[in-house]
């Protein structure tokens, strides 16, 4: 087997560097153009066990099965390689343990609240993609700039799995094992949630909360734990009896709310905030960096310059209800120049996000020469996700985002200068209007003023603020001519919703109805609704900057008031009014009496969406959820890499058994609707903040620099690509 070089090619990523290795896999720094992965490749002397290869297949089949929001979902992989790999996007940082040791004791109370939240909503998408984790442990948590991140799937295992064994488990692994599975059980759902107490136990005391031999069946010390409600939920997760403790869901059910934002490192420690920010800085440099030179100095800064100790017999542990805890060794801070020398290597290994990392990597034995590697092939992986084509593409704007939608056997596409119909197949343009409509001696847009519009009941609707009073149009998709038009009166905020056979929006002081069909006024209604307008179902909610309230759409009766402070993102759908709240939980909201149905603490933003019994919610994390209308319970999630998002958030667009999503990595994604998985995707290389629109044939987006795409899904038909 040919020795390891720099710039080895496994399936589409170049290797660079070993990271550190486990005892079944070694792991590489590796990059695809300038996207650091972390890629775990099988050893050598394991790739001839039939055993051995089917456990790393069933990590793999683990790994891609949970799509969590703070979990590491696989990039790529090829399981048949004749040295199987698995690649996952590289996240510098800390692993938790490594956090708590720079930090010098257990972790302040907001910090641990936010941790606690965070690892619960990982470890409930584990077990909804029916996974065990197993091996739940402060090593394999990862603190990173986009929240933290539970990974190692390595010895994960279908819930209805056997009991495996594994060779060279670190001495302390046990320690966050619950009693069952120390008197031998397999490991369960259950056992993960204790696992999980323990974990937060440690990052609050600073210490390993039971000896190399496990937990006991007593209450454990819990006096290091400040918040008297986070206290009452790890005494439950440390429960001795299995069926007393939890879910992981119901966990982040109870300490989800008021939770400070996991996205970026303000909820971190200022000392481990700022170490995590030196790893990002460092690791940007990686990608222009010659490989042989990144060859030379990441083995040399991982294996000799350590910040903390490796975790051993000898370290200090909690013990049940009793003493004082001894804590982990306050570190020395490093010189300036050192510091800097151990940031470029990642020591870091907790910072490899790869589902299946091992612990030897956090704690690498002095391997300071490259292990071979075989399964090298110059082309993609046949697991990647295929990528649609464009057909064509149109710009229509001058730097900004166009906004596109479908109807009349056209696309509609309109910026802040103009509107445009466009041929659906071909992209040509049917009809524009830029100065007047129909004759109607009104500027539609003149570059001063912006268009906001929607779709419904065969005709187009636009909002015109070029001039004073703002206009509300009603145009034929098919062919731009005008079917009616009246003033507004003030500024019309937030903009035209349908409800049945009328139109509402908002005014100065409150809402109004018009005829869908000739803008004929039909009801008023005095209420704040500046933060938005949702209907459905005969319910038309109206946000405020303090409650969201229900009125008739027919008549504007209001039927009911629920306080919700700078709620956002409303929908109403399957009998519920659903919306977003500051901290990013979704809402729902019986629409027949306004009472709560359940609540789901997910960082969302944006505009929530509806499909077919599920409702489907992005955050600024790059994570797409599909919830189950009826109770919240996730389907499914959906992860992507983030970039710099400027404010702003994913763009959803359920439809034909597909969702559409136009991503802040500039990439659009075709996800099955009822599992979340990428059918296609596309690479805009360009920003996009709207939704995507679809026919059977083809899928529209509007990109950043002005454009309309018309895309074709790889199966050359249908729109989801399936």
């Amino acid at each position: 087997m040919a020795r390891l070089s720099p710039g080895d090619p496994v399936g589409r990523f170049t290797l660079l560097v070993p990271l550190g290795e486990g005892s079944m896999a070694t792991v590489f720094l590796g990059r695809a153009g300038a996207e650091l992965v972390a890629v775990k490749v099988m050893k050598d002397h394991w790739i001839a066990d039939p055993d051995y290869r089917a456990r790393f297949r069933r990590e793999i089949r683990a790994a891609r099965s949970v799509n969590g929001m703070y979990t590491a979902a696989p990039l790529d992989f090829d399981a048949d390689a004749s040295a199987p790999w698995l690649a996952t996007r590289y996240l510098p940082g800390l692993s938790l343990h490594q956090a708590v040791a720079l930090h010098g004791a257990g972790l302040p109370a907001g910090t641990l609240r936010s941790l606690a939240v965070g690892v619960a909503e990982a470890l409930a998408a584990v077990h909804e993609a029916r996974v065990v984790h197993r091996d739940l442990k402060p090593d394999n948590v990862l603190l990173t700039a986009d929240g933290p991140r539970v990974i190692d799937f390595g010895i994960s295992r279908p819930e209805d799995a056997t009991f495996l064994t594994l060779p060279g488990e670190s001495p302390w692994a046990r320690s966050y094992w619950a009693p069952e599975r120390i008197a031998g059980e397999p490991g369960s759902r259950p056992s993960d949630v204790y696992a999980l107490g323990a974990v937060l136990l440690f990052a609050a005391a600073g210490a390993h909360p039971f000896g190399p031999d496990g937990g006991p069946d007593t209450a454990p010390d819990l006096s290091a734990v400040a918040d008297p409600e986070l206290r009452a939920v790890l005494a439950d997760c440390l429960l001795p009896t299995p069926a007393d403790r939890p879910t992981a869901r119901q966990l982040v059910d109870r300490i989800g709310a008021g939770t400070a934002t996991l996205s970026g490192t303000g909820w971190l420690p200022d000392r481990v905030a700022a170490a995590i920010a030196d790893r990002v800085a460092d690791a940007k440099t990686w990608p222009s960096q010659p490989a042989d030179q990144l060859w030379r100095r990441v083995p040399a800064a991982v294996h000799g310059a350590p910040t903390l100790p490796p975790p051993s017999a000898g370290a200090p542990h909690l013990r049940a209800a009793g003493p004082t805890a001894a804590r982990l060794p306050t570190p020395t801070p490093p010189s300036p120049v050192r510091h800097r020398a151990v940031l470029v290597a990642a020591r870091v290994l907790g910072t490899a996000a790869v589902a299946g990392t091992a612990t030897g990597l956090l704690w690498p034995r002095d391997r300071r020469t490259a292990p071979p590697v075989a399964g090298r092939s110059a082309s993609p992986s046949s697991t990647a996700t295929p990528r649609a084509a464009q057909r064509w593409r149109v710009r229509v704007a001058d730097g900004t985002y166009p906004e596109v939608d479908v109807a009349g056997g056209v696309v509609l596409a309109w910026s802040d200068t103009a509107l445009r119909a466009l041929d659906a197949a071909t992209g040509r343009q049917r009809w524009r209007r830029t100065a007047t409509l129909g004759g109607a001696g009104v500027a539609f847009a003149d570059g001063s003023g912006a268009l906001r519009g929607g779709v419904t009941g065969g005709l187009a609707y636009f909002l015109d603020n070029s001039g004073s009073p703002w206009t509300l149009w009603a145009l034929s998709p098919a062919t731009g001519a005008v079917r009616w038009r009246r003033e507004l009166p003030g500024y019309p905020t937030p903009k035209p919703v349908a409800a049945g056979s009328l139109l509402c929006f908002g005014t100065p002081d409150g809402v109004r109805a018009v005829s869908a069909s000739g803008g004929q006024d039909r009801w008023s209604a005095s209420l704040d609704a500046g933060r938005g307008l949702a209907a459905g179902g005969g319910v038309l909610a109206a946000v405020g900057d303090t409650a969201v309230t229900a009125l008739s759409a027919d008549t504007g009766a209001r039927t009911w008031r629920y306080a919700l402070a700078k709620a956002g993102g409303p929908l109403v759908a399957a009998g519920l009014v659903l919306l977003t709240d500051e901290q990013g939980a979704v809402h729902a909201l019986r629409a027949s009496d306004g009472r709560p149905a359940w609540r789901r603490t997910l960082g969302a933003a944006g505009t929530l969406r509806y499909a077919d019994g599920t409702v489907f919610a992005a955050t600024r994390a790059g994570v797409t959820y599909a919830l189950r209308a009826a109770t919240g319970a996730t389907v499914w999630s959906f992860r992507h890499a983030v970039a710099e998002t400027y404010g702003h958030v994913d763009a959803l667009a359920p439809t034909g058994g597909a969702v559409y999503v136009a991503g802040t990595d500039r990439t659009v994604y075709a996800l099955d609707a009822g599992t979340g998985r990428p059918r296609w995707t596309f690479p805009a290389q360009a920003g996009l903040t709207t939704p995507p629109a679809g026919t059977a044939a083809l899928v529209y987006v509007g990109t950043g620099d002005g454009y309309v795409r018309a895309l074709v899904p790889p199966n050359g038909g249908s729109r989801g690509g399936a």
